[in-house]
């Protein structure tokens, strides 16, 4: 028989071949048609896999701030993965963004959630950052801010 030059597996999955072969050959039965037809198949599943890989790696960083540790290293997200950090760095870069800028949005986010709660002290805020320090975390708040946690905190920015 003749072979349809896409064989769909399930919306949004499908080996397709070359029009060219529709007519000649099957895939059914070419072992090189196969071939290239799971190669096509493998490339889409690594394509899905890579979609918003900004995302996963800002839900990672999310995760682990949430639970009070500082953010994971770029080797151990990429474990997390499946990939090489280098990998992931590339992966990162190609979608407009670093590993240090979605860390830095999340500690960023948190931090508002954090000193939104006036009963937490600036040193417990620091510290559930993962800061080494509060003059660390004072320092990083201002560059982000513009000023310093315990007057963003007084002029009632938060949740503005």
């Amino acid at each position: 028989g003749l072979a349809p030059s896409t064989i769909l597996f399930e919306p949004g999955w499908a080996i397709t071949y070359p029009s060219a072969c529709d007519r000649q050959r099957n895939p059914l039965h070419d072992r090189g048609l196969w071939e290239m037809g799971l190669r096509s198949l493998a490339s889409q599943v690594t394509l899905r896999r890579d979609e918003e890989v900004v995302a996963r790696v800002r839900r990672i960083v999310a995760d682990t701030i949430e639970t009070g540790e500082s953010p994971p290293p770029l080797h151990k997200v990429a474990l997390h993965l499946g990939r090489s950090a280098r990998s992931l760095d590339r992966r990162l870069m190609d979608e407009g963004a670093t590993f240090r800028d979605i860390t830095e949005s999340e500690r960023k986010r948190r931090a508002v959630e954090l000193l939104a709660d006036c009963g937490r002290s600036i040193q417990e805020v620091s510290d559930r950052l993962g800061f080494s320090d509060r003059t660390s975390f004072t320092r990083s708040f201002r560059s982000w801010f513009g000023v310093p946690p315990a007057r963003y905190r007084a002029t009632g920015l938060i949740g503005a």
